[in-house]
């Protein structure tokens, strides 16, 4: 807003000087060379206060790059305003003590023409934008009584039409102040809101990574260093997958195997299913593909944990009984990704296995939850269930 006020200021003035030229070239009694040195430079500061106006409206659209330079840019442009201020009040001052600009005759109403009064609109609109709310205004009602002079010194007697025709520009241009004052106000509450808006944005999604950073360090934790630890302690039933099981935690941590590009849903099907056989050679995978889909890199890793976690889950509590049977069905079709993990073992009861437990809720339902995708569970203690899943996985494209 302060941007387009400059940016009209700038033209203003160069418009008034263009429209009051004549009226102080024509004049009999002007010297253009004296007209000329006390004009020009308001003009001439004009075009520059136009221009850096337009460069910082042009700059705040090219985005976070120019940031650095809008701030100067609107430092420099805050300064031409004051100055534009400073010379606009001197050449006054020198007009309403000395007749240079007798643009008008006695008992003529010419004296409107004059460009420091036509000039007295725009000077209040940058003294809006440089000065604080207290001091516009005092200055736009301490410039009238100067303005007055002016007027007197043109027409060469004071009138009570110059006197007039001066409050009455003094009345508007403090309704105009009042009004950009408004604007003005508005525009900052909104660029405070927005920045808010923004800083409360970047704190929220700091926080979300630094919640999902450590719900994945709790999820390798869990899968693979607690695991491990957990079949030392019941008396390494099974060496062979024990150390399959740490060589999958070595790889994890390894970056050389970390996934950093889009994934083929068939080459994913089939590592996984190739896993969840490394882990357990008794369990059924079936690979079912209908339709190809590329999915990015932060999903196929969430679904590769999740299936083998849930495989983990089904080998450490369905039960050790060789009646157990499980199956892995892996499924890429038009709308998504499935995987289905199932077993007819105990069964467990969901909410009380979410409650002061990290397996089903941090590494397999969260895990999917925090890459755009779905786990769910249909288990209960004794249950057999009566469709072929235990629960599943899946991933929307």
């Amino acid at each position: 807003m302060r941007r387009l006020v400059a940016l009209f200021a700038g033209l203003g003035v160069l418009e008034i000087g263009i429209l009051s030229g004549p009226t102080v070239y024509l004049t009999e009694d002007v010297e253009p060379t004296t007209a000329v040195a006390f004009l020009a430079p308001i003009v001439v500061l004009a075009v520059v206060i136009a221009g850096v106006a337009a460069g910082t409206i042009y700059l705040r659209r090219c985005g976070r790059l120019w940031r650095d330079l809008l701030r100067r840019a609107d430092r420099v442009l805050a300064g031409l305003l004051t100055a534009l201020l400073g010379i606009y009040v001197a050449v006054a001052c020198v007009l309403a003590m000395t007749r240079l600009l007798p643009i008008a005759a006695p008992g003529d109403a010419l004296a409107r023409m004059h460009p420091m009064l036509g000039w007295y609109f725009v000077i209040a609109a940058a003294a809006a934008v440089v000065l604080t709310r207290r001091w516009r205004f005092t200055f736009v009602v301490a410039l009238a009584p100067l303005l007055v002079m002016v007027n007197a010194m043109a027409i060469g007697e004071l009138q009570f039409v110059s006197v007039e025709d001066v409050m009455l520009d003094t009345a508007t241009n403090l309704a105009t102040i009042g009004a950009l004052t408004w604007l003005l106000w508005l525009a900052e509450a909104s660029d405070a809101s927005s920045a808010r808006q923004r800083a409360q944005a970047v704190e929220l999604a700091a926080r979300q990574a630094s919640t999902r950073a450590q719900r994945e360090a709790n999820s390798f934790i869990h899968d693979h260093i607690l695991s491990a630890l957990i079949a030392v302690a019941n008396g390494l039933p099974d060496r062979a997958a024990l150390r399959g099981s740490a060589r999958q935690a070595l790889d994890s941590l390894s970056t050389s195997t970390t996934v950093t590009s889009p994934v083929a849903a068939r080459a994913l099907l089939n590592d996984v299913a190739g896993r969840v056989g490394a882990m357990a050679g008794d369990i059924r995978t079936d690979v079912l593909l209908t339709r190809e889909h590329e999915i990015p890199p932060e999903a196929a890793q969430a679904i590769t944990e999740a299936t083998l976690e849930a495989v983990r889950n089904s080998l450490r509590h369905a039960g050790d009984d060789a009646a157990v049977t499980r199956m892995v069905t892996l499924t890429s079709d038009a709308c998504c990704v499935t995987i289905e993990v199932n077993d007819n073992g105990r069964g467990f009861d969901p909410a009380a296995a979410g409650r002061g437990r990290h397996g089903v809720s941090g590494s397999i339902i969260a895990r999917m939850h925090d890459v755009g995708g779905r786990a769910t569970v249909d288990s209960a203690p004794g249950k057999v269930p009566a469709s072929p899943c235990d629960g599943d996985l899946s991933w929307i494209q």
